[in-house]
């Protein structure tokens, strides 16, 4: 007498079998979804070298006009919590 009933053991193996070997279609789905992570990232690896570049000629930008400021005494006041420092 077998330990486990043969149709229970089809449905294991069937179970096992389509959760272990996914179909073509899961396949391309997967492939898909993969490509298009891998756009998204190259999107992001892209928009964020713009965002570097634009900071670097913002920060040059601004490193030239505040050499180009002639008034550089009593202007240079920051604004903090409790007024103009």
């Amino acid at each position: 007498m077998p330990l486990i009933n043969p149709p229970l053991l089809a449905r294991i193996t069937r179970f096992l079998h389509i959760h272990t070997y996914p179909s073509d279609e899961a396949t391309e789905r997967i492939q898909a979804k993969m490509q298009q992570d891998t756009k998204k990232r190259q999107m992001e690896d892209e928009r964020r070298a713009v965002d570097v570049e634009m900071e670097r000629t913002n920060r040059g930008e601004a490193r030239e006009n505040r050499k180009k400021r002639p008034d550089r005494g009593e202007a240079r006041g920051r604004w903090g919590v409790w007024g103009c420092i």
